[in-house]
């Protein structure tokens, strides 16, 4: 299965903030770059959580166990959990994008 998503790219520059005093830091030091990094995987395993949850509410509801509150909250845990393990690893590309369009966008305020 084939996933695209089709995400306006916002294009930031100095003049879009006339007259704003921005205090952005910089994301080279190691902290701040570590922090980022952080950040788009926490965000990417929200992204793969929401899939997770629309792709199993897609399934038929019919099987060999019947539906149950308990059931609920377990197959949401386990998309949780499966969600984050993902992202941790190798992750499906969306964190390593946003990544660099964010660090990229922070060269440019600058």
């Amino acid at each position: 299965m084939d996933l695209k998503f089709n995400l306006p790219s916002i294009e930031l520059t100095k003049k879009h903030f006339n007259g704003l005093d921005l205090k952005t830091t910089d994301i080279s030091n190691d902290k701040d770059d570590k922090k980022l990094k952080e950040a788009c995987r926490d965000f990417e395993s929200i992204l793969l959580n929401q899939m997770l949850s629309a792709m199993r509410k897609a399934v038929p509801k019919d099987g060999l166990f019947k539906k149950s509150l308990c059931m609920d909250i377990y197959e949401s845990m386990y998309d949780q959990y499966l969600s984050k393990e993902i992202a941790q690893e190798k992750g499906i590309g969306m964190r390593d994008m946003l990544y660099k369009d964010l660090y990229d966008k922070n060269k440019v305020l600058k």
